[in-house]
């Protein structure tokens, strides 16, 4: 068993964990703190081991993985000693590796990713970006923890680990934003809440299985759907219409600047 430990158990981290204990190799031990104990009972009844302090909580780990949110990086890390042979895993958004490694160690072997909540049902997909002292076999590691709660892609520029914060990190609240305006209209059409619902959530579903089992690109796909003079088509030019799609972009890009912004707001300063 690898002992891996985590800082903080908020709700990435819980969809991580949660990932890991449904693997069905479950190779890792898993350990975890943080002040606030909600999760706690829920987690130790499935194998986790709960410490009274951060330090205590990675103790025996290979790999130590900080999902704290951006504002606590900082305090908890300068906290906390963490062994250069240790790996420094961080999925706190928009912290830079060279703000964590000022924190830790400037020798710290560190990755930085970006899951996605997803990751509960082991269908998320994280990005990942190391430090250059990063070894082998501790990228092998950070790809097998992650690839326990879905796909991962490695990327060689950091920035754009905030690009895929924008996209894919924040992505399953777009598409919720949008199933919710779906159900709203359904409700306004005069069907009922939980036909609405379960029509959005389907429709949903069967639209993501045919984009990942076609070939065929999602212009051709959503093109397949809209005839000429039909239903689709009117809903479509009137999104058009509306500029929908240029909203949507500049909310991605939004999120990206976020993601840069706090960096900037938490991190090190130049």
């Amino acid at each position: 068993m690898t002992n891996v430990s985590f800082i903080g158990a908020g709700n990435m981290a819980y969809s991580i964990i949660r990932g890991l204990l449904d693997s069905p190799r479950k190779r890792f031990a898993i350990t975890t703190s943080d002040p606030d104990e909600t999760k706690r009972e829920d987690l130790e009844a499935r194998g986790v081991s709960w410490a009274k302090t951060n330090q205590e909580a990675i103790k025996q780990s290979e790999a130590v993985i900080l999902a704290v949110k951006p504002q606590l990086a900082a305090p908890v890390l300068q906290k906390l000693e963490v062994d250069q042979s240790q790996l420094l895993i961080s999925i706190a958004a928009g912290v830079n590796v060279s703000s964590l490694a000022a924190w830790t160690n400037p020798n710290q072997c560190i990755v930085r990713c970006m899951p996605n909540t997803p990751a509960l049902l082991r269908k998320g997909i994280t990005g990942l970006f190391s430090k250059e002292n990063v070894s082998e076999h501790q990228k092998g590691l950070a790809t097998e923890l992650m690839s326990s709660v879905g796909e991962t892609s490695w990327v060689t520029q950091e920035s754009e680990i905030d690009s895929i914060t924008a996209l894919s990190g924040s992505g399953p609240a777009y598409f919720f934003f949008l199933m919710e305006q779906m159900v709203k209209a359904g409700l306004e059409l005069g069907l009922s809440e939980e036909l609405s619902e379960n029509l959005a959530k389907a429709t949903a579903l069967g639209a993501a299985e045919m984009a990942l089992d076609s070939s065929a690109s999602l212009t051709e796909l959503r093109q397949n759907v809209t005839s000429p003079g039909g239903t689709t088509e009117a809903a479509i030019n009137y999104m058009e219409k509306k500029e929908v799609s240029i909203s949507i972009k500049k909310a991605i890009f939004e999120a990206k600047q976020k993601a840069v912004d706090l960096s900037r707001e938490f991190g090190t300063k130049p």
